[in-house]
C-alpha cells in the first residue's frame, strides 16, 4: 500500500428486494471506495489515476457531496463533523472519518447513498452519516448515533458486531415508495468484511430491503487500475440500473408517486402560518 494511506477498494454485491404490491428483486456486482478522509490530499499525488477536487480517471470532489449545515462547501471531513455537531454529537479532536462511496469515473458519478463512518481518536465508533441522493439533484443527511440506535433484529447482526439505527423518512428518493415510511439501517463497522443493510417499512410492515455487502483490500495504483478495467462504466451502470429497474416496476403497475407533487406539498408545508 502507498506509504501513509489507510484507504481501501470495496468489491461486492448490491441487492434490492421489494414485497409491496409486487415482488421485485435484483442483484448487481459493484465496486466502490472506502476512504480515510485524511488520505484524500495524499492520494491526489500518490495514486496515478486518482484525483481530489480535480479531473482524473477516478476522483472525489467535495462539490458532489453535502455542504455543511450552513450550506457552505467545506472539505468532506469538516462537513461530517459539522453535521454531527448539529445533531448534538461532539466527535472530539481529530476524529477518524471513513467514506464508502462511488467515485467519479471519467467525470461522472451518481451516488444513491454515501456512508460516512465516524470514530473518535480513541477508536470508539460513534455512528454513521448516511448521505442520500435522489435523481433530481437533491441530497439529505441522516445522522445516526447512539441516540437513534435500536436493538438488533437478526442473528447476523449480533455475530458481526453490527449496529442498527432508526430514522423516519423525510426525503423523496423513489417514485415507487411512499413518503410515510421509516428506515432501519444495520451496518458493520469498518473491517475486512462490510455490510450495509436497509429495511424500509410502511403500512406497518417491512416492504423493501436493500443490501450492500463485500470485502475490502488496500487501495493502490494496481488495485485501482484493476477495478477501472473490470468496471469501466460503474457510475453509468448505477444510474442506468435505477431507470431500468424503474421501468420494470412501471410495467408491473406499481403506483407511481411523482417528485413534483411531493415537492409542491413540501413547499406548501414550509409556508404554512
Amino acid at each position: 500500500m502507498e506509504v501513509g494511506l489507510n484507504s481501501y477498494l470495496f468489491q461486492g454485491k448490491l441487492m434490492h428486494s421489494r414485497r409491496a404490491e409486487v415482488n421485485h428483486h435484483f442483484v448487481y456486482s459493484v465496486f466502490m471506495v472506502l476512504l480515510d478522509l485524511d488520505d484524500l490530499p495524499f492520494m491526489d499525488t500518490q495514486i496515478p489515476g486518482f484525483g481530489y477536487n480535480r479531473r482524473a480517471l477516478t476522483a472525489i470532489c467535495d462539490q458532489d457531496h453535502l455542504p455543511d449545515p450552513e450550506g457552505k462547501r467545506v472539505p468532506l471531513k469538516q462537513m461530517v463533523i459539522a453535521h454531527y455537531a448539529q445533531a448534538g454529537i461532539d466527535l472530539g479532536e481529530n476524529p477518524k472519518i471513513y467514506m464508502l462511496t462511488n467515485p467519479r469515473m471519467f467525470g461522472y458519478v451518481f451516488n444513491p447513498i454515501t456512508v460516512y463512518y465516524a470514530y473518535r481518536v480513541s477508536g470508539e465508533f460513534v455512528g454513521i452519516l448516511a448521505e442520500v441522493n435522489n435523481t433530481h439533484g437533491e441530497q439529505h443527511p441522516y445522522v445516526m448515533h447512539s441516540g437513534t440506535e435500536i436493538p438488533l433484529k437478526r442473528a447476523e447482526e449480533s455475530q458481526l458486531n453490527m449496529r442498527r439505527y432508526f430514522a423516519p423518512k423525510v426525503f423523496y428518493v423513489s417514485p415507487f415508495i411512499p413518503q410515510n415510511a421509516t428506515y432501519e439501517m444495520s451496518i458493520t463497522p469498518v473491517g475486512e468484511k462490510m455490510i450495509v443493510h436497509l429495511d424500509e417499512y410502511w403500512d406497518d410492515k417491512r416492504q423493501f430491503q436493500a443490501r450492500l455487502w463485500g470485502t475490502i483490500r488496500p487501495l493502490t495504483k494496481d488495485t485501482l487500475r484493476g477495478a477501472i478495467l473490470r468496471y469501466p462504466l460503474m457510475t453509468l451502470k448505477v444510474i442506468g440500473a435505477i431507470h431500468w429497474e424503474g421501468l420494470k416496476l412501471l410495467r408491473k403497475k406499481v403506483p407511481y408517486r411523482p417528485w413534483r407533487g411531493w415537492r409542491e406539498r413540501k413547499d406548501e408545508a414550509h409556508i404554512q402560518p
